[in-house]
């Protein structure tokens, strides 16, 4: 077995797996049987023909997957951004970015949309009642209250103190 970039991959993507909070469903199974495939297969040293294929699928994913599991860990940090991503994988910004855009959304649209869901999911919270909406904001990593109401409110529907009062309502009942 050879170490390096493959086998570097496919540890961070066993780790990234193991913080599923739930069993994947078939489809996403499936998919990531066949990225593990790839990964084993590129570690212990494919066949020219596999080499392509796995390039091109397994390690692309494996890949994919760092960038999201990097923002997934770190999107609350205000500084993080496409550099620190980028940096911390070895990866260029333009190659993240290409990876990202098999996704169908750019870095900062990833990025948004961790800390908008971060921030629903306390603002729903009981035990987040005590923090302020400013609190909230800043705890999942935007630098300015102003425009995450803007952003909140331009996807969910609703601003972050309707969302709360909603809540908040649905809990006395």
């Amino acid at each position: 077995m050879r170490s390096g970039p493959a086998l570097r991959l496919l540890d961070r993507y066993l780790r990234s797996l193991a913080s599923f909070k739930e069993p994947p469903s078939s489809k996403l199974a499936s998919t990531v049987g066949a990225h593990l495939l790839d990964l084993v297969a590129a570690t212990l040293g494919p066949t020219a023909e596999a080499a392509n294929i796995v390039a091109e699928r397994g390690v692309k994913a494996a890949k994919l997957q760092a960038i999201l599991a990097e923002v997934a860990q770190r999107f609350s940090d205000p500084n993080f951004d496409l550099n620190n991503v980028a940096g911390a994988l070895g990866m260029s910004r333009r190659y993240v970015q290409n990876l990202l855009e098999g996704t169908g959304k750019s870095f900062t649209e990833h990025l948004a949309g961790r800390r908008l869901e971060r921030a629903f999911a306390m603002l729903t919270d009981p035990q987040h009642l005590h923090l302020t909406i400013l609190d909230i904001a800043f705890a999942v990593g935007f630098g300015d209250v102003s425009h995450f109401n803007r952003m909140f409110r331009r996807h969910f529907g609703e601003t972050p103190s309707g969302v709360r009062a909603a809540s908040t309502m649905r809990e006395l009942k």
